[in-house]
């Protein structure tokens, strides 16, 4: 008896509308994140190699010349322009 209450407290669940927009909002920003992420993925995959390079490069001649990641850093995307500067204070 119980189960037959849950199975359709469940079901009914599926059915609204809220569950309708947030399995859709979750279809569509989950892969868009994907995509974000892969991308500064690969971008500071290529700038560590070329760090390592350079530090392997200035070893042979005596010195090891690293620069920062802010230098070759590329401009913000859309989503990181919403993002707070600086911390949020805790009370």
């Amino acid at each position: 008896m119980i189960f037959h209450i849950a199975r359709k407290e469940f079901l009914n669940n599926l059915l609204t509308a809220r569950f309708l927009i947030g399995f859709l909002l979750c279809l569509v920003l989950i892969p868009f994140s994907i995509l974000l992420s892969v991308s500064d993925y690969r971008d500071q995959s290529a700038l560590y190699r070329q760090d390592r390079d350079a530090a392997d490069k200035g070893r042979q001649g005596g010195l090891c010349l690293l620069r920062s990641a802010a230098d070759d850093r590329p401009a913000p995307r859309a989503a990181e322009r919403f993002q707070p500067r600086h911390p949020v204070a805790s009370r």
